[in-house]
């Protein structure tokens, strides 16, 4: 929150509201770092999308099955056979899902992806080191651009672009961005082309989009209680 734990607390003792509220939650006025952080814990853990698209096509069917198909627009079906199939194993595949994992597409661990270098200030967010960053759950991705650590692109088609074609060679590139034929016999690191075609960008983008939940977008109960 931009302050050390301290002043935080010191801070929510001075607002009025804030003892009467902790007093609901906890049986008394106290305000500790400790409570602060189960009460935020607990409306974290309420934050739960499930009634996207693709969750109802999920809910019909396992993907492929005709249960699933029928449940998604043919272009976010292709977009999902996209995300989920790997590049240059035979089907048309972009890989996604290698680290986009689970039904709610999440990033288990930090990763370097290629991105070209900016000239940043030095007290840029520096994420885990080696220019390696987590990504959060791709839900409701659709709806809240800009995209990357550092925002740099404005729009999905331009993500998607930057894995297609632009992610450049780096000591510490994520394997699953590498030309596997260079990573297996040794070569210098050489980033994989997907080479996707206008369509099937499109069809990524739909996907994607198949991912926001509006219901839990509009929920009053996670809506700003200060308006």
């Amino acid at each position: 929150m931009g302050m050390p734990l301290e002043r935080l607390q010191s801070k929510l003792e001075q607002i009025d509201y804030y003892p009467p509220l902790f007093r609901e939650a906890f049986g008394s006025p106290a305000i500790t770092t400790d409570r602060v952080a189960r009460a935020l814990a607990q409306f974290v853990r309420a934050l739960v999308s499930h009634r996207s698209p693709y969750d109802r096509a999920r809910a019909a069917g396992p993907p492929g099955s005709a249960t699933f198909d029928a449940a998604l627009p043919e272009l976010s079906r292709l977009g999902h056979r996209l995300f989920v199939a790997e590049p240059g194993q035979g089907a048309r595949g972009a890989g996604c899902a290698r680290c986009h994992v689970s039904d709610v597409q999440i990033s288990l661990s930090p990763r370097n992806i290629g991105l070209a270098k900016q000239d940043l200030a030095q007290d840029v967010d520096q994420g885990a080191n080696d220019e390696r960053f987590k990504a959060p759950s791709l839900r409701n991705v659709a709806v809240r651009p800009p995209y990357m650590h550092d925002g740099r692109f404005a729009t999905l088609r331009e993500v998607i672009e930057h894995y297609d074609r632009q992610v450049e060679a780096n000591p510490f590139l994520d394997m699953t961005l590498m030309d596997r034929r260079v990573a297996v016999t040794g070569g210098p690191v050489r980033p994989i082309r997907l080479e996707l075609t206008e369509r099937e960008i499109d069809a990524l983008i739909a996907f994607l989009h198949s991912l926001t939940d509006e219901a839990f977008l509009a929920d009053r109960r996670f809506s700003d209680p200060f308006s």
